[in-house]
């Protein structure tokens, strides 16, 4: 759990190994305690506690995690890398409790000291997965400032709105299929990207004059086949797709502070909008919340982010 401070009462799961390694100890110079009973308790126990504890994990990170409802404040992708972060984890911390449990089973067999060193090259198989994870999502360990800065990277490369595009040839019809036969179906994403990263660096809708003509020219496409693309691989007409710029233009005009708290009309008029409500309809529309709601919420996550633990 994230506790700001240690918990007392947390040292209760370090009792049962504190008691195992005194034992280990001991047994190194009072021989006395080597009796049979002593090893059957030790290996009964051992195996009770890995299962325990296999299980207690188990049961926390289901219920605190895996089947937790992610909160409106923690991004969807930063909440998929924890999930499968502790997944991961999970199904390699359970490998080497069973490989430890199996190791001092075959001990007990033979009469062997419960050491585990049976098979303990097997240990090494999950820490080498472990620390090749770590290298290819290194945000696991630098947090969410590290997370945020390589999903910045991502959308630069290809700055797509998925919300708008389709790829999926299954939601094309027979006849739609035919006409993508022609090598166009293969040059559609290249050109989606395009405009996309078009828009992302000039923002051309802040121009409240401009029509998917003049869009064309400036994507250098032909009109006919922007219009191609806009019917048959969007979910939306030009008009719906311009809107939907301007109001995440505006979402991010927001999240960089680049505009006065008190001044929302004006960022409406920035971004290419001439009517205020519908600025507001479609920015809650592309956030989920109102522009007002919107500073709330985001003012939230950035206390949240900078919030010191112990």
């Amino acid at each position: 759990m994230d506790y700001r401070r240690f918990q007392k009462e947390d040292l209760i799961h370090f009792i049962y190994p504190c008691l195992i390694l005194a034992l280990n100890l001991l047994q190194e110079y009072l021989h006395i305690l080597e009796y049979q009973l002593i090893e059957d308790m030790r290996f009964v126990t051992i195996v009770m506690f890995f299962i325990l504890y296999i299980i207690l994990s188990y049961k926390i990170l289901n219920k605190n995690l895996w089947k937790q409802p992610r909160k409106d404040f923690v991004d969807p992708r930063h909440d998929s890398l924890i999930k499968n972060w502790t997944y991961f984890i999970f199904i390699m911390s359970s490998l080497m409790f069973f490989r430890i449990i199996y190791s001092i089973g075959v001990e007990k067999i033979s009469n062997e000291p419960l050491q585990a060193y049976r098979f303990s090259i097997m240990a090494v198989v999950p820490w080498l997965l472990i620390y090749g994870k770590i290298l290819i999502t290194p945000e696991i360990l630098y947090g969410y400032p590290r997370f945020k800065k390589r999903k910045i990277k991502d959308q630069e490369v290809i700055p797509i709105n998925d919300r708008a595009w389709i790829y999926d040839e299954s939601t094309i019809s027979n006849f739609q299929k035919e006409i993508l036969k022609c090598g166009m179906k293969k040059r559609v994403l290249s050109q989606i990207i395009t405009l996309e990263d078009f828009i992302h660096q000039t923002n051309p809708f802040r121009n409240t004059n401009v029509s998917i003509h003049n869009f064309a020219n400036f994507v250098d496409l032909p009109t006919s086949h922007l219009h191609y693309i806009f019917k048959y691989h969007s979910v939306m007409s030009f008009e719906e797709y311009k809107v939907s710029c301007m109001a995440n233009d505006a979402k991010k005009l927001i999240e960089d502070n680049d505009f006065e708290f008190s001044n929302l009309e004006s960022l409406s008029l920035k971004v290419g909008f001439t009517n205020y409500t519908t600025f507001v309809n479609a920015f809650k529309e592309q956030t989920g919340r109102e522009p007002e709601e919107y500073l709330i919420w985001k003012k939230q996550i950035e206390e949240f982010e900078f919030m010191p633990y112990a």
